[in-house]
């Protein structure tokens, strides 16, 4: 048997390099045991070879859907690889990998590039010593990469668009996959209401978040980590919302002092919270006060 591998490298114009994310190309690869790998065939800008390692300019998902193998880069270190497995590789990072030699290995993969590729990666929580995704969804994974194919096989208008959706999809998929094979075994959306709760109900005391994780018998990383994908924002952000939100209630349905109002919302100081107030709001307190009886500012709501 042979190395059976097909392979799509696109030519990027300047108004698609102007997109937040495009598809740079993508593939499919067969690798029987005791194989070469990887295809020679590939352009000069992306083979490599084992010895050397590489280091792109764009950033790659690939997917083994067969077989095992490995993966190295200067932040991950060395990781073993096995089917199931999806793993991003990173512009300017220097890698290498490749399939076992007695199991092969199968692989998807697409390359991609774009201005708010690393916000996107960033609010996923994809890091450079942690790009391996070990997921239950592999069915799901699996059939979007064949669809991406497809859309690059045929190039068909639109495909730039259709495509780069579904590597956010994938993207998405992949960071949120751990989370919920742990949700059954830890309680993790309970752990976190409850976690909500005690900020709420200590709104006017001066509670750190490591003191909650503690209460709740967790490890800090793991909490704030957990927090932030559960509820979009960090523990620490949850809880200056919520005392901004008490504090818009209370200018607008009360007449208490204004320092007042930021005792009772757990701000050490009236400085503080009138600085604070009006960089989140907009308005200082006291103004907030008076253009809510006019109807000129909008109520915020907590993420509850």
């Amino acid at each position: 048997m042979v190395v059976k591998h097909t392979f799509h490298y696109l030519t990027i114009t300047q108004e698609i390099k102007s997109r937040n994310l495009y598809v740079l190309g993508g593939g499919t690869t067969v690798v029987p045991a005791h194989e070469r790998y990887p295809p020679s065939d590939h352009p000069q800008h992306h083979f490599f070879s084992w010895t050397a390692g590489r280091v792109l300019t764009e950033y790659q998902l690939v997917y083994i859907t067969r077989g095992g193998g490995i993966l190295e880069s200067t932040s991950a270190g060395s990781r073993n690889i096995v089917s199931g497995d999806l793993f991003m590789l990173f512009p300017g990072e220097w890698h290498r990998y490749s399939p076992d030699e007695i199991s092969g290995w199968d692989e998807h993969w697409v390359a991609f590039q774009g201005r708010r590729v690393p916000s996107i990666i960033d609010e996923l929580g994809i890091t450079l010593d942690s790009p391996v995704f070990r997921t239950d969804i592999t069915h799901m994974l699996e059939r979007e990469f064949v669809r991406i194919e497809e859309e690059l096989s045929g190039e068909a208008p639109g495909y730039q668009s259709i495509v780069t959706a579904r590597i956010e999809l994938i993207l998405a998929l992949a960071a949120t996959s751990g989370l919920r094979e742990n949700l059954g075994t830890l309680d993790t959306l309970q752990v976190i209401k409850k976690a909500k709760t005690l900020i709420i109900e200590r709104i006017d005391q001066p509670v750190y978040m490591e003191d909650v994780a503690k209460e709740l018998n967790l490890g800090y990383s793991w909490f704030r980590k957990t927090f932030r994908t559960v509820a979009g924002i960090s523990p620490g952000e949850y809880q200056l919302q919520i005392r901004i939100v008490r504090a818009c209630e209370f200018l607008r349905g009360s007449a208490l002092p204004i320092t007042e109002i930021g005792t009772r919302c757990g701000f050490e100081s009236a400085y503080y919270f009138s600085r604070i107030f009006k960089k989140k709001v907009g308005f200082s307190p006291s103004d907030y006060r008076t253009n809510s009886k006019s109807s000129a500012v909008t109520s915020i709501s907590p993420p509850i």
